[in-house]
């Protein structure tokens, strides 16, 4: 990539090192210096409604900036920045705009989940 500034959405107010996370759950274990080791694609039963990644809140709103989502229990709550919603990519590559009450968890069998 020739810019880091493709990870800062324009209307992330914080500045933040990357205004998107990773679906924590596609990574056993949080990032270790910087990398996630992933699971396989195999595992993931609906890759159309299983989240890859999303738009993370600001830090001033309660979220962090390593680029990885935790999901459940002490979750890192999901961005309000676009009408009180934020972008949804999926594993299949579509991307859905929702507002965070539309991406529950747990939801393992819901159109919009994150579990794999």
């Amino acid at each position: 990539m020739q810019s880091a500034n493709l990870y800062v959405c324009p209307s992330d107010a914080s500045r933040q090192a990357s205004s998107y996370s990773s679906n924590g759950l596609l990574a056993p274990e949080p990032p270790h210096d910087g990398i996630c080791p992933g699971i396989s694609a195999a595992v993931i039963r609906s890759p159309s409604s299983t989240v890859l990644f999303c738009e993370a809140a600001d830090n001033a709103q309660g979220g962090s900036d390593d680029g990885w989502l935790r999901v459940g229990k002490g979750a890192n709550p999901l961005t309000r920045r676009h009408n009180r919603g934020g972008n949804f990519v999926f594993c299949d590559g579509h991307v859905l705009w929702l507002k965070p009450a539309e991406a529950p968890f747990p939801n393992p069998d819901g159109a919009v989940r994150f579990e794999p």
